[in-house]
């Protein structure tokens, strides 16, 4: 699977008029990887991220079941899913990067807290390894913080999001 940092997207244009994902080859040649059709989200607007686990992961400022946005999954066999549809309640219209962090096993189960630039968010734990949460009301842009029992890791830089544009 090509990696993030030779893919990108457009925010219009491809076969539907609402952006694409693309992959470009080590001599330059672009491949179109996923033309946004707008039930998985449409007018992308964020720097990919390859997790961990092989997936990457973006958003997309439109599109989705309530057309706010998504937050969005492409697996290696090319196939884009919409893992969250953004909505009005917990904010809409997603721009900017993503952020990947793991919290050691240990602290996940000793009661972390999540919050987003100090407002307290709700988060589930996944795995030993990943919490999950989202953008919760009255939040403002800066810092996403999880604090645990061994500390706080802090995104670096801070999260800018918009509602209501």
């Amino acid at each position: 699977m090509p990696t993030a940092a030779s893919n990108g997207v457009t925010w219009q244009g491809g076969a539907n008029g609402y952006g694409t994902i693309f992959y470009v080859t080590p001599e330059g040649s672009l491949t179109t990887l996923h033309n946004f059709d707008f039930t998985g989200g449409s007018y992308p607007d964020s720097t990919l991220l390859q997790a961990n686990d092989g997936i990457i992961y973006g958003t997309s400022q439109m599109g989705g079941l309530f057309d706010y946005g998504t937050l969005f999954q492409m697996k290696p066999e090319w196939v884009l899913t919409a893992i969250y549809n953004c909505n009005t309640l917990y904010g809409d219209d997603p721009s900017g990067g993503l952020i990947q962090a793991t919290v050691p096993t240990a602290v996940c189960f000793k009661a972390p807290g999540v919050s987003f630039n100090g407002t307290e968010a709700p988060f589930t734990v996944i795995s030993p390894t990943q919490i999950r949460t989202a953008v919760p009301p009255g939040s403002s842009s800066g810092w996403v913080q999880v604090t645990t029992a061994g500390g706080t890791l802090a995104t670096s830089p801070g999260f800018v999001f918009r509602i209501g544009q």
